[in-house]
């Protein structure tokens, strides 16, 4: 009898526990799909990350969990969620879609930014599970597009279209193999019907707004570019476009203006900073070519025609060791580039030294055996011959009068003006906390712009809050206040460990609070940095 006591226990207890156990998960799965359905996705996440430590093996607690981890924008963990829930419960049909629609959104994400490999990469791991997913060798054909590669882009999409023949996305790649074989009128068929299935597809409106430009309507065209730009604000391609559109009416402040919104959504977009490059050459803004260039090489680094613009600059800029250092890359990339030789004697020849002058001879040299139009003028220096003036590079000129250079923030509402003196320095891989990282070497001064930040949450008092951070435990703290150009700054001032002086000028202005901070040895430096204040504009960007 007592055996059979004991047994009993036990099992009322295991029972018991099990109740319990219901209770929890039940608890937990209710609150977290009341606090996702109310949009508050991380307090969702912690109720099904116990639910599913609870329960391991619930498919439907490890698929909600993986829907809360997508809708935060954490597409990887979410995947590996769903994952989890097929492998609980095989062909779990909410878990595959689910799967599908995170890699086709985190793929978005991933082109938005400009990390096509990472999108490729991702998508290509998904396709082993899903070969026959339409949609993945659609994103697989945009990533390859975005990086020049229209004949695998074209392959991708062919897949796409006999998976998937009857779906919008069908219809915008037929839209795009028949643009590429010059068939546009069929193209703009196809494209205006895969709009008609999906209005917001932001690829086919792009497509169309291509199209539309080819034939020479630039109004219809910008109209299109501007709807993608609507569907999806951070495709950068439409703003490109709505550049070219202004650089063929002839705007370049205006193309300018949808370039730096391009970088601004996509500070990986190499085109868009060569493009904004050209025109700052162009009006003579070379700071700003300069800065626009070195973050295009630093992005895509084995470009020879990268570093013969950069080189390009520097010369006109006379900073002959950069521009010299920047034709030598050049070279290492393609040894047969007779233009970058051709850079770098007439540099050397110029010093007029007779080391200098050999260095010359020997890149001359090394140009008239390559096989470009460079050659000839790098045969008629060696012959000490002088090259007819209508042939001769003239760009390599330096043209840069002496005065201030004027720098602006890609969003146009910051510009200052500094001297030739100063020097951008890298950022040491917090480029992105910082419009601008300047320092003037010859004085030891150090002066950083920060980018704006916003501050809906935080009040009146942001632009001071954050001016007060940045001289928080040091000597001799100051403040008081400034005007600059119409704008109340606040002004914090203190001594760092190392006795300089640090000053930070802090002012709100819609919404976003702008900051500059500067740090010099010597008191008699601050002139300089008054000087670059002073020059100093906020502007309201519509």
């Amino acid at each position: 009898m007592r055996t059979i006591s004991l047994l009993a226990l036990f099992l009322a207890v295991i029972i018991s526990s099990a109740k319990v156990c219901a209770s929890q998960a039940d608890d937990l799965r209710s609150r977290g799909n009341a606090l996702a359905g109310a949009k508050q996705y991380e307090k969702a996440a912690e109720c099904y990350e116990k639910l599913v430590k609870l329960l391991p093996g619930d498919a439907q607690a490890l698929n909600n969990l993986g829907f809360i981890y997508a809708e935060m924008g954490y597409y990887r963990q979410a995947m590996a969620k769903y994952r989890e829930a097929l492998n609980a419960k095989p062909g779990y049909k909410d878990a595959e879609n689910n799967i599908l629609a995170a890699a086709a959104r985190y793929a978005n994400e991933l082109i938005d930014k400009g990390k096509y490999e990472e999108a490729l990469s991702m998508l290509s791991e998904v396709k082993k599970s899903f070969p026959k997913a339409g949609e993945l060798y659609y994103f697989s054909g945009i990533a390859l597009q975005a990086q020049g590669k229209y004949k695998e882009a074209l392959s991708q999409w062919g897949k796409t279209r006999q998976l998937t023949p009857d779906s919008s996305i069908a219809s915008y790649v037929k839209g795009v193999e028949k643009m590429s074989s010059g068939d546009l009128k069929g193209a703009e068929e196809n494209l205006r019907e895969a709009l008609k299935k999906m209005p917001k597809n932001a690829y086919a409106r792009n497509m169309l707004g291509m199209i539309q430009a080819r034939n020479g309507d630039l109004d219809a065209a910008e109209a299109s570019f501007k709807k993608a730009t609507e569907s999806r604000p951070g495709y950068v391609e439409p703003y490109l476009n709505l550049a070219y559109i202004a650089e063929q009416r002839g705007d370049m402040q205006t193309a300018l203006r949808h370039y730096k919104t391009a970088t601004t959504k996509n500070p990986y977009s190499v085109k868009a900073m060569i493009a904004m490059g050209k025109i700052y050459v162009a009006n003579g803004r070379l700071f700003d070519a300069e800065s626009c260039y070195r973050k295009a090489s630093r992005l895509n680094p084995f470009s020879s025609d990268l570093h013969k613009a950069l080189g390009l600059v520097y010369a006109q800029g006379k900073k002959y060791p950069e521009a010299v250092g920047e034709f030598e890359k050049a070279t290492s990339i393609n040894p047969q580039d007779g233009e970058a030789w051709y850079a770098i004697g007439l540099i050397y020849n110029s010093a007029g030294d007779a080391r200098s002058k050999e260095t010359a001879r020997q890149a001359f040299e090394k140009c008239a055996a390559t096989n470009t139009s460079y050659a000839a003028l790098a045969r008629q220096k060696l012959g000490g011959e002088a090259p007819a003036a209508a042939s001769a590079p003239g760009r390599y000129e330096p043209t840069q009068p002496d005065r201030g250079i004027t720098a602006e923030s890609p969003e146009g509402d910051i510009t200052l003006t500094i001297t030739k003196e100063w020097t951008e320095i890298p950022a040491n891989g917090e480029g992105d906390r910082y419009l601008w990282l300047m320092s003037y070497l010859q004085k030891g001064i150090l002066f950083t712009v920060y980018k704006p930040i916003s501050t809906p949450s935080k009040g009146a008092g942001a632009a001071e809050a954050e001016a007060k951070a940045r001289t928080a435990g040091m000597k001799g703290v100051k403040k008081s206040s400034a005007t600059i150009n119409g704008h109340e700054f606040t002004v914090y001032e203190a001594k760092t460990e190392s006795n300089k002086t640090r000053r930070i000028l802090a002012t709100q202005l819609n919404g976003k609070v702008y900051m500059f901070e500067a740090e010099y040895p010597k008191p008699e430096d601050s002139a300089e940095i008054d000087r670059i204040m002073g020059s100093a504009e906020l502007r309201q960007v519509k």
